[in-house]
């Protein structure tokens, strides 16, 4: 019981010490590479919008045709 409490703030300490740098990183890519990141989410979320949009409208009418 006492070496799985060990185990387990040994993966701690190694998340904590590998994943604190890794987010201090991301965090710093995130604030300079946001606007761009934005950008693309923007435009690929209309894309992706007007794409589903499309496709349900087309599935939609091909139940209403099989129906007929």
């Amino acid at each position: 019981r006492e070496m799985g409490v060990k185990k387990r703030l040994l993966i701690y300490a190694i998340t904590i010490i590998i994943g604190a740098p890794l987010i201090a990183w991301f965090d710093y890519v995130l604030v300079h590479v946001f606007s761009v990141t934005q950008y693309l989410i923007f435009t690929w979320g209309e894309f992706v919008t007007f794409f589903l949009g499309y496709e349900i409208r087309g599935l939609s009418r091909s139940e209403d045709r099989e129906k007929n």
